[in-house]
C-alpha cells in the first residue's frame, strides 16, 4: 500500500491483468465472428432448401399436360417458348429443349403448317 491508501500494483502485475484483457476481447471477438459465420451458413442452407421444396412441392401438385400447336409463318421456337413457357421452366431455353424433345426435333427449325406438342402445367 502506498501512503495515500491506493494499492499498488507493480508493472508485470499490471502487463499480465493488460494482456489478459485483451486476450479475453480477442477470444470473444473469435467467438461472436464464428457464430455469425455459423448462423450465414444455416441460413444459406435454410434458403436453397426452402427453393428445392418450393419446387418439389410445385411438381407434386401440377400435372403435366401436352396440346397441339399449328406452327404459323413467322413463328420461331423462341418465340413459341416466349408466349407458352410458363413459370414451370427456369427459363425458354429450357422449355425450347423440351418440347424439341417430345416432338423428336434435331434443330430449331421449323416449318408453318406443321403441328408441335407443346408441355404445360396445371
Amino acid at each position: 500500500m502506498t501512503g495515500n491508501g491506493n494499492v499498488y500494483i507493480g508493472r508485470g502485475r499490471r502487463n499480465r491483468i493488460y494482456r489478459r484483457r485483451v486476450m479475453m476481447k480477442r477470444r470473444i471477438a473469435m467467438a461472436m465472428a464464428i457464430v455469425i459465420v455459423t448462423l450465414i451458413m444455416v441460413l444459406a442452407c435454410i434458403k436453397f432448401t426452402a427453393r428445392a421444396t418450393i419446387a418439389e412441392n410445385a411438381a407434386r401438385f401440377s400435372k403435366k399436360y401436352y396440346k397441339s400447336y399449328l406452327v404459323e409463318s413467322g413463328d420461331t421456337l423462341w418465340t413459341i417458348a416466349e408466349s407458352e413457357c410458363g413459370s414451370r421452366w427456369n427459363n425458354n431455353w429450357d422449355y425450347i429443349d423440351e418440347v424439341m424433345l417430345i416432338n423428336g426435333l434435331k434443330s430449331e427449325t421449323i416449318k408453318a403448317g406443321n403441328y408441335l406438342m407443346l408441355p404445360y402445367y396445371t
